[in-house]
C-alpha cells in the first residue's frame, strides 16, 4: 500500500485528501525543528527507510525540512 509522507505537520491544514493516494504518515512535529539538524536527519532517516516509487512526499512545512525529506527519500529510493 502507498504511503503519504507530509514532511512537517500543519496545524489546521486538512490532509483528508492525501488519504486517496495512501495511509498518510507525518514525519516532523510542528515548529523550528532546523535548529536541531542532526535529531531531524535520523529521524527523517528512520521513517523514510522504506520509501519506494509507490510513495508520495506532501512538500508542506519548513522548506529545509522539505529538501532533507526529499534527499532522505531519494537515497533510500535509488
Amino acid at each position: 500500500m502507498s504511503k503519504v509522507y507530509v514532511v512537517q505537520e500543519s496545524l489546521g491544514r486538512n490532509l483528508l485528501p492525501a488519504r486517496h493516494f495512501g495511509e498518510v504518515k507525518i514525519l516532523l512535529p510542528p515548529g523550528q525543528i532546523m535548529f536541531s539538524v542532526a535529531p531531524t536527519i535520523k529521524r527523517l532517516t528512520m521513517e523514510l527507510r522504506s520509501f519506494s516509487n509507490d510513495d508520495y512526499i506532501l512538500c508542506m512545512g519548513d522548506p529545509a525540512a522539505i529538501g532533507l525529506a526529499c534527499a532522505v527519500a531519494a537515497r533510500f529510493n535509488a
